[in-house]
Formats: C-alpha cells, structure tokens, sequence
C-alpha cells in the first residue's frame, strides 16, 4: 500500500512541474485613474504571470480591452463597482475607459 501511495505522489510530482512556477514571486499593486478616454493600464512587466483590477469607486463602471483600444461597449470587459478581473499569464496590452469623467479608485496587483 505504501509503495502505491509513493509512486501516485511521484508521478503527480512529476506530472504538474509547471503549476509551482505560475505562481507570483512578487506582487506589485498601484491605482491608476480610468477616464473616458481609452488609456493603456498595462502591467508594468508584460510578462507578469498575474494580474487584478478591481473597480473601487462608488459610481463609476469601468470597460477593460485585452487586444487594443477599450471602448463603452458589451464586447469589453465590464466592471461594475465593486468588481475585480483577474488574469493569469498576460502579455498584451491592457487598455480600460470609464463611464465617468475621472475614476482614481482602480486599483491594480501585478505578480511578476
């Protein structure tokens, strides 16, 4: 029985090497202010392995677009108050507009 039990953790051991190298070794967090303008709020390192934005204001939505310009539309991303959108192993541009004039309540947690 022993020697099943070892040789099933060997092989799952062996079979997943790359679900500990996914994991962030490091996060970063800043805010960035979201206007109604479509700006790029990219990781600061594109090849980071993890990456959340959540929508802290009060009022505000905000639309998040993984391939170019964001744009007030159902084909974005859409955060409501409150929400949060986590990604995992990002290496393109991120770019988000708001439904308000100025939104400095996103917040932003990079794991590189």
């Amino acid at each position: 029985m022993k020697r099943i039990i070892l040789i099933t953790a060997i092989i799952l051991f062996f079979s997943f090497p790359a679900i500990a190298k996914d994991f962030p070794v490091k996060q970063i967090q800043r805010s960035v202010t979201v206007t109604a303008a479509a700006a790029d709020i990219s990781p600061i390192n594109l090849k980071g392995r993890y990456v959340l934005i959540q929508n802290n204001d009060a009022a505000g939505v905000v639309y998040i677009n993984l391939s170019g310009d964001a744009t007030v539309s159902t084909t974005m991303f859409r955060l409501n108050p409150g929400d949060s959108l986590e990604l995992f192993n990002i290496t393109n541009a991120i770019s988000a507009i708001g439904s308000i004039p100025s939104n400095a309540n996103v917040a932003i947690s990079e794991g590189i």
